[in-house]
């Protein structure tokens, strides 16, 4: 379950609650091409260990009416337990379907046709299941290199969730290719010891 008791339910909707009466007020922010007027807030709330959440997180988005992009991991959507779920979270207007890679595995130094499979690739499941074609990718453990970078935009991608960077706004990577800078770290270097080059 996504809460473990009654307590924690009520503490999260107390949370939700909070960043929406604090985005309901003026924000100050510099206005950028990417930036409208409104506020906005940045959740990371990775599922990849329980899939099933990410519907829970989904309905409190349509609940609070709050728009949220979803950074999917294409093999998990594709599993015959989550297509079904996967099909009703795309009618939810207030979720955006984007891609977390096809693996969830290492793709800087790899061979070029598994750096295709993990980013175009993953864009065609998604595709699959999503409402209108996907336009953001976050890559696993944010490393991006140049061949990933010609790879996401060649196959329709608009936009990279990319790694905390020293600057505060969104740029453009390549044309047609944003780069918006990340809060923190992946939660992998906090929750798991991942060997990236185990097989």
């Amino acid at each position: 379950a996504f809460y473990d008791n009654l307590e924690q339910k009520n503490d999260f909707k107390k949370l939700l609650s909070g960043i929406i009466n604090y985005l309901a007020k003026p924000v100050t922010a510099k206005i950028y091409p990417f930036v409208d007027n409104k506020g906005a807030v940045f959740i990371s709330e990775d599922t990849e260990y329980k899939f099933s959440n990410f519907e829970r997180f989904a309905d409190l988005a349509k609940e609070y009416q709050f728009p949220v992009t979803a950074f999917i991991v294409a093999n998990l959507a594709q599993k015959p337990e989550h297509q079904e779920m996967m099909h009703r979270i795309a009618q939810n207007p207030y979720v955006e379907f984007a891609s977390h890679s096809t693996s969830h595995k290492q793709i800087v130094g790899k061979s070029e046709a598994y750096i295709v499979n993990e980013t175009a690739g993953s864009k065609k499941i998604i595709d699959r299941y999503a409402s209108e074609p996907i336009q953001g990718f976050r890559p696993p453990r944010e490393e991006l290199n140049d061949l990933m970078r010609k790879h996401l935009a060649k196959s329709g991608f608009t936009y990279i969730l990319g790694a905390t960077e020293e600057h505060l706004y969104p740029k453009f990577d390549k044309p047609n290719l944003l780069i918006i800078p990340r809060h923190g770290t992946d939660d992998f270097s906090y929750l798991v010891n991942l060997d990236w080059y185990s097989r």
